[in-house]
């Protein structure tokens, strides 16, 4: 059976067709149906927008694209609003022919499923194979010393590997010191000396203070171990050169585009060139980087680029380079500062005592309350903030703590005294939840988010507090937000 005969192609019959889906086509086109149907969708943008405009947004890598990057990443969106007519005109005329191909191709959908388990089989013993030659080893990552971008905690658990890192390649963590909260930077290299790590990463996603890049970069020395630095969430402090840069030492260095340094959603990988080192006969011995990773990112992962994001990115990174962008940066960290030094004179234990950066880690046990139930809290009174495992935690799902961070109110124009203030909006949260948490009838989170959500007095309480947050925010405009007309300025 082939699949050509399952079509018709008589002349007659596709313009028979055409013909018939003429009203359709002009329905769809219909002035009056296209303004309901674009009323309701606005109604739900206008709703987001508000909440948005409302909002504090306090989640530490979240920031607000710069105008310029808006207008580049929509060039796609507007390229396909040119070829929509034509689009729509060749999916009318095929549209049946498409559905009886469908219902009579359902054998061969069949055949294709089954070929697809075989090769996804093939795909697993491949995995098998390759963890054979390599070797794994099962490390006990569920704690919250645990510093890694992967987010160990997260992508792993005693039986189920979640991340491609764990299912392929062998991985151990380095951790915290106990009494400081700093990377334990002596135990990372016993530690290196006896797992011999091709690759150390240095990055991590909740760590408040500075990587110390050369003592890294002599371990890798000593291992012939490359030395990987992922700045995802301080490239724009790096790059306003307010922190100390992993360039320096680096042999690569990667980044998202869409955290705090302002661009669309993306990635760059960066890589050392040139001559590594002399060999023993004298002879210049170059970096190998370029092919492999190039290689690896298209065709290996990735399909064909999008220009439209990258010369978005490219308006980011132009912006990143100037004087009021570096200013902005040094606001930040005032803020960062001001905020940690708010949160501890009110009583909160933060992860490594302060803060080197643009976030914030508080450690919410002395507080008798997880991050779990008051990140529920925070959601319901309008702060973006979210739950994080600090040392000591035993479960990711239930960890002790709240990352926050200072960028993207930062952009608003919050400063010093502001987040003196933001400072006590999250503290009457956290005393929210250590009420509801008393009064719940049960232990678990789902008992707490009922009795949050059911009780009149704290529904009441909730409300106002609220409201506060609403109103101080309000004196804050979202960037490019113009709350009259309810649309990003142009």
């Amino acid at each position: 059976m082939k699949l050509y005969e399952f079509s018709n192609t008589s002349m007659k019959s596709v313009t028979e067709r055409y013909n018939k889906t003429k009203d359709e086509r002009q329905q769809l086109h219909n002035p009056v149906s296209e303004l309901k149907l674009w009323q309701r969708e606005a109604e739900i943008l206008r709703q987001q927008l508000q909440d948005l405009q409302e909002n504090h947004r306090q989640l530490m890598g979240e920031e607000f694209c710069g105008l310029g990057v808006k207008e580049l990443t929509n060039l796609e969106n507007k390229l396909e609003m040119s070829l929509r007519s034509i689009r729509m005109q060749k999916e009318q005329i095929l549209k049946d022919e498409v559905q009886d191909l469908t219902r009579k191709g359902s054998m061969i959908h069949q055949e294709n499923l089954e070929l697809y388990k075989k090769v996804n089989l093939i795909r697993q013993e491949n995995a098998e194979l390759y963890k054979k030659a390599y070797g794994t080893r099962d490390v006990n990552v569920v704690n919250g010393n645990t510093i890694n971008p992967y987010r160990f905690t997260k992508c792993k658990t005693d039986t189920k590997k979640i991340s491609a890192v764990f299912i392929f390649f062998e991985t151990m963590p380095y951790r915290l010191n106990e009494s400081t909260d700093y990377i334990d930077y002596d135990q990372l290299e016993k530690s290196a000396t006896l797992f011999r790590p091709k690759l150390i990463v240095a990055g991590a996603s909740a760590y408040a203070r500075l990587y110390d890049y050369e003592r890294i970069r002599k371990v890798c020395y000593k291992q012939k171990a490359i030395l990987l630095a992922d700045m995802a969430h301080i490239s724009v402090l790096v790059a306003a050169r307010v922190i100390p840069s992993p360039f320096d030492y680096a042999d690569v260095v990667t980044t998202t585009t869409h955290k705090s340094l302002r661009g669309p959603r993306g990635a760059m990988i960066f890589y050392r060139k040139g001559v590594k080192e002399v060999n023993k006969q004298g002879k210049e011995v170059l970096y190998d980087y370029e092919d492999k990773i190039n290689q690896a990112v298209f065709p290996g992962f990735q399909g064909a680029p999008h220009n439209h994001t990258i010369t978005g990115l490219a308006v980011a990174l132009k912006q990143a380079v100037t004087p009021e962008y570096r200013a902005y940066q040094e606001q930040v960290l005032s803020n960062s500062f001001k905020f940690s030094q708010a949160l501890g004179e009110k009583g909160y234990e933060l992860v490594s005592g302060g803060t080197d950066n643009h976030l914030v880690l508080v450690n919410l046990k002395n507080k008798g309350i997880d991050g779990s139930r008051v990140e529920k809290v925070l959601e319901a009174v309008h702060i973006a903030a979210n739950k994080n495992t600090v040392p000591g935690d035993v479960s990711a799902m239930v960890p002790g703590g709240i990352r926050m961070g200072t960028p993207a109110l930062t952009s608003r124009g919050f400063v010093e005294e502001d987040f003196v203030k933001v400072a006590d909006f999250f503290d009457a949260a956290v005393k929210m939840a250590v009420k509801v948490k008393a009064e719940a009838q049960g232990t678990t989170l789902k008992d707490f988010v009922a009795t949050l959500e059911s009780r009149a007095p704290i529904k009441s309480e909730i409300a106002k507090l609220r409201h506060d947050v609403e109103e101080y925010a309000k004196q804050f405009p979202t960037i490019g937000f113009e709350k009259e007309t309810m649309k990003y300025k142009t």
